[in-house]
């Protein structure tokens, strides 16, 4: 058996009232295809005696997730992050690649910046989200053996 994990076997969690709220995720069922892409910034640290080679450091992180939804208002998930959008409140974000309660992945409070929706002539109609880590008390995260109820990473 391998060790590769199928992306359908992903589970993208979210928290109203963010990362530190009460309650548990709850999985954004209506999600289709996903991608986290986290970067680090490039800081040039490149002196006369690096022999004529660029020397270059990471700076900061930057994470960004970015995912179809199928469009159902009806959904409870699509409508929260509908309303993170709309007013700004962040959310709290578990990316996981399994089950909530025993995958791994990253957990953080995020912002909704891209809410768009697309209306192919031959398939359901979707919305495209774009969310990114926001100014929050709790930090993102990784997490290696799934997120608690009171949102705070496994070790």
């Amino acid at each position: 058996m391998s060790g590769a994990i199928m992306g359908f076997d992903g589970v993208l969690g979210y928290k109203v009232g963010g990362v530190a709220g009460g309650g548990s995720y709850t999985a954004l069922n209506p999600v289709r295809d996903v991608q986290l892409n986290l970067t680090k910034a490039e800081a040039d640290a490149t002196t006369r005696g690096n022999n004529g080679w660029t020397a270059t450091l990471a700076g900061l992180k930057d994470g960004t997730l970015e995912f179809d939804l199928v469009w159902d208002p009806t959904d409870p998930g699509f409508d929260a992050l509908r309303s993170a959008w709309e007013s700004g409140d962040p959310i709290g974000i578990a990316a996981s690649d399994g089950p909530l309660s025993s995958g791994r992945g990253w957990e953080f409070d995020a912002q909704v910046f891209d809410f768009g929706r697309g209306e192919p002539l031959n398939d359901v109609m979707t919305v495209s989200v774009k969310i990114k880590p926001t100014y929050s008390g709790t930090a993102p995260a990784y997490f290696s053996d799934g997120v608690n109820a009171g949102g705070s990473s496994g070790s």
